[in-house]
């Protein structure tokens, strides 16, 4: 459960709903378990390889640039072998 409250973006016109934010207050005991929770299963994920390494999204040390630089590397071998990509 969480308290949610709305926030105004600085220098918006109050009268619109877009010019308003969502926060979310939530217990320090519901944050607690949240990170105890993400780290077995991150342990759990990680230790029984269930994630393929294509998948880079969400994942420490991991960025969308890894993931555009793995896609133009495989598109440039894939120029030079002369398939079609």
């Amino acid at each position: 459960m969480a308290n949610i409250i709305v926030l105004r973006k600085p220098g918006k016109y109050p009268k619109f709903p877009q010019s308003y934010r969502p926060v979310s207050l939530l217990s320090s005991l519901g944050k607690v378990f949240e990170k105890m929770l993400q780290r077995r299963i991150k342990e759990h994920y990680e230790g029984n390889n269930i994630i393929p390494p294509e998948q880079l999204g969400f994942r420490e040390n991991h960025s969308t640039v890894h993931q555009l630089l793995r896609v133009t590397d495989t598109i440039t071998e894939a120029n030079n072998n002369k398939f079609y990509t």
